[in-house]
């Protein structure tokens, strides 16, 4: 499931669903950028390097019924973004 937010960020840092369940799936927790005891939802920061080599940060809030994409930063380029 992907947020009105999390849709935006892959649209302007291009990087695609199949690269997003790229990094669900075989990226790297990073604990530091993780909030795993939020009150609301924990929320999972996983980082890895995808097929056309994008560094990139996704982050995903566990819900009660879903995983959900709350965001994703490319960590090499400063992309431009007018997400709200």
């Amino acid at each position: 499931m992907y947020s009105r937010h999390g849709r935006c960020r892959m649209d302007c840092r291009n990087i695609d669903e199949y690269e997003i369940k790229e990094i669900r799936d075989k990226g790297e927790i990073n604990w530091e950028k993780s909030d795993t005891d939020a009150e609301r939802d924990p929320r999972f920061a996983l980082e890895g390097i995808t097929r056309d080599n994008q560094l990139v940060r996704v982050v995903f809030a566990q819900t009660k019924d879903a995983l959900v994409l709350v965001t994703c930063i490319d960590l090499k380029t400063d992309w431009t973004c007018h997400c709200n």
